[in-house]
């Protein structure tokens, strides 16, 4: 078993120092920049022998947890996922981003892993790079200096200035990265396909140099089997390098649409994200063929994953903003309906401490304190109804069933009518609190026993009451009513009294005097012949009485009706009588008026 990993045994580790000369190459020679990018691939060759890793790179994360490579022992660029199956990894920053700051990645995929003093040593290294990083103000800035050193350093800045962006303005800043890389790899048009729909494409981003037609507008909804050729690469992480577009074969889709766009060669890298694809990202040569190099190409493949990155992260902020903002809206919403609520509202924590009330109008005395906030029950009502509203809230707790009791309680001197609702709080911690609502019924019990005894003379008196709404149709009747009339209030509840009680032999007159009465806002009081279920009539005296609401307005009407049957027989009685006894004298018999 090879032991050259073992923390004993590291001969190979001496050559580590090598690695320090490596570095302090980065801090001579006039041109600082280039200097520090020679030694810095140096540094991370030598991390990779000594090490034997198979990565060895300055990398960037991005939101899903992913490594983008930013610069590599071997050159090539790589993406890591976040998590490394059967893989051991170290990661340390060199820089000081809040955010994203840049690591120093070491992968291998050895058994043994890494020992301490790889660890060590990785540390060590990584605290010289951030040492070099560091350049002196005024130093040339790196982005300045060309060839392949230039292109590492674009792409550290590209994809920290990607990575790092915030706000809604994340297409104008992609537009500006595409407008920088287009001169770098020396083309003349730069742009972001997307795939908008299954089976369509589109430019969504797009650069081109002075005098280049800009073809944005004109490449909306393409198909994607236009793309059908370049299956292949465009599901894995593999460029598509087109040198001369003349040189691709005749009939070929992507020939004659690049053509139509004027261009004369092509390099174009896959987007992915999660192991989807979803658009590539292109440079087109337009003057005429040409050939990309390595640098241009490794710029492609970093900036894509990061423009793949960045609209996802700019989308889950949107939504997370829109989301926070709902949950302010419907906050103060809710804080507005509970301000308008007259009962007193309280809030318990699961020790029974108060984080928020809602003290209604008028209600604020059902506390022994005025600002109960912050405050235990204990402190808030009186010792006396501790027990019972501890006990209730237990049951609560228990079984989540909200329960609601009367007690009572003295205040000031007056003992008051009081009612409690509890509720268990749901979904705001791992302990849930409770909910408690109280009210002063006081005033409210008083009217229902009030009611209620009204409602008992009413259902015991010999007079026939009937209860209508503002249009007249009947609500409520009392039994002596049930009774006289032979009608049940469930039959006839809805109904207009005259629809069924009114003797077809009987005139309009009464009816009418008591309409006429009512509209004018006078309580009528008449006579009039009603008939029972069976037909027999029945005469009634009739007190008719609008019952208004606060503002005076009518909400109905209570008619209370005395059957005066027997009066008018007896009456019809003695008028006949008396007529017989006229009729029968034998004297002469006048009737005068006042006036003789």
């Amino acid at each position: 078993m090879d032991n050259s990993r073992t923390e004993g045994e590291h001969p190979s580790r001496r050559k580590a120092l090598l690695s320090q000369a490596a570095l302090d190459e980065m801090a001579v020679g006039k041109d600082q920049p280039r200097a520090l990018a020679t030694g810095l691939h140096a540094a991370l060759r030598r991390c990779a022998e000594v090490l034997r890793a198979d990565l060895c790179g300055l990398m960037r994360p991005t939101d899903d947890g992913d490594l983008v490579a930013a610069l590599t022992a071997d050159g090539r660029v790589a993406v890591l996922l976040g998590a490394a199956a059967g893989k051991a990894r170290l990661v340390e920053p060199v820089d000081r981003h809040p955010e994203r700051p840049l690591l120093l990645v070491v992968e291998t995929a050895w058994p043994e892993g890494f020992c301490p003093k790889d660890a060590a040593f990785h540390s060590a290294l990584a605290g010289a790079i951030r040492d070099r990083l560091a350049l002196p103000e005024g130093a040339a800035p790196p982005n300045k200096c060309g060839g392949f050193t230039g292109i590492q350093w674009q792409i550290i800045e590209l994809t920290n200035e990607l990575l790092g962006h915030q706000g809604p303005d994340v297409d104008a800043h992609i537009e500006q990265v595409l407008a920088r890389i287009g001169p770098l790899v020396g083309v003349e048009r730069s742009y972001v396909i997307r795939q908008t729909q299954p089976v369509q494409i589109s430019v969504s981003h797009e650069w081109a140099a002075p005098g280049v037609p800009p073809l944005r507008d004109l490449s909306q909804g393409l198909p994607m089997a236009l793309l059908d050729s370049w299956q292949a690469p465009l599901h894995s992480t593999q460029p598509i390098i087109i040198d001369d577009v003349e040189k691709l074969p005749k009939g070929l889709a992507p020939r004659s649409l690049l053509q139509a766009r004027g261009t004369k060669a092509v390099i174009a890298a896959p987007m992915r994200r999660n192991g989807t694809f979803e658009g590539l990202i292109g440079f087109d040569a337009t003057i005429g063929a040409r050939t990309f190099g390595p640098d241009a190409l490794r710029l492609l493949q970093a900036v894509a994953h990061d423009i793949a990155v960045v609209p996802h992260r700019r989308d889950a902020e949107l939504a997370a903003a829109a989301a926070q903002a709902q949950l302010v809206a419907e906050s103060d919403r809710l804080s507005a309906m509970l301000a308008a609520v007259s009962d007193l509202v309280l809030e318990l924590d699961a020790q029974g401490r108060c984080p928020a009330c809602n003290t209604g109008p008028g209600q604020g005395h059902l506390l022994l304190q005025e600002k109960p906030v912050g405050k235990p029950i204990e402190r808030l009502l009186p010792a006396p109804l501790l027990g019972r509203f501890r006990k209730v809230m237990k049951e609560v707790r228990g079984d989540g069933v909200r329960r609601s009791f009367d007690y009572d309680q003295g205040i000031d001197g007056v003992m008051c009518n009081c009612n409690a609702h509890i509720a268990r709080r749901k979904d705001i911690g791992p302990q849930d609190g409770w909910f408690v609502v109280l009210r002063d019924v006081t005033r409210r019990r008083a009217q229902q026993r009030r009611i209620a005894q009204l409602s008992k003379i009413v259902e015991l008196t010999s007079h026939l009451v009937i209860i209508t709404d503002a249009d007249a149709n009947i609500e409520w009747v009392n039994p002596a009513f049930e009774q006289r009339s032979g009608w049940r209030l469930d039959e006839i509840r809805g109904r207009k009294p005259e629809s069924f009680l009114r003797s077809r032999r009987a005139n309009r007159l009464g009816p009418s005097r008591v309409e006429y009465a009512l509209r004018g806002g006078v309580a009528p009081q008449t006579e009039i012949v009603n008939h029972d279920r069976a037909g027999e009539e029945y005469w009634v005296s009739m007190d008719v009485q609008p019952l208004l609401d606060e503002n005076g307005c009518v909400q109905g009407f209570v008619s209370v009706q005395t059957d005066i049957t027997e009066l008018k027989r007896k009456h019809s009685r003695e008028i006949r009588d008396w007529k017989l006894a006229i009729e029968g004298a034998s004297d002469g018999i006048a009737m005068l008026n006042v006036r003789g």
